[in-house]
């Protein structure tokens, strides 16, 4: 999916959270025109989000700390650069002021 020029990349560690916490501020984000993205764990509530409307992506990673987190985001650093760089606006090049 191709994300808008402004965009907003919500991390949780639980897809609960994203939908019953942050469902507005998404929705209000999203009317105003920003691209809305979110990763968490994986859950059921998470295909609620996408039915919602929104880009949901899981991404395991330990819950039960926020060592075990910390680590678990480390691991998942490669699929983490991925969803940013998906997330990032695509600038166009502009020409150089040296001739």
């Amino acid at each position: 999916m191709r994300m808008s020029a402004k965009n907003i990349l919500l991390f949780a560690n639980t897809e609960w959270y994203l939908y019953n916490f942050r469902s507005a501020l998404m929705a209000s984000a999203r009317e105003a025109g920003w691209g809305v993205r979110c990763v968490s764990p994986p859950g059921l509530f998470g295909e609620q989000l996408r039915a919602a409307g929104f880009v949901w992506n899981a991404l395991p990673f330990e819950r039960d700390s926020r060592l075990g987190m910390l680590l678990s985001l480390w691991r998942s650093r490669s699929a983490l650069r991925r969803l940013i760089a998906e997330a990032a606006p695509k600038h166009q090049s502009w020409p150089s002021s040296r001739t």
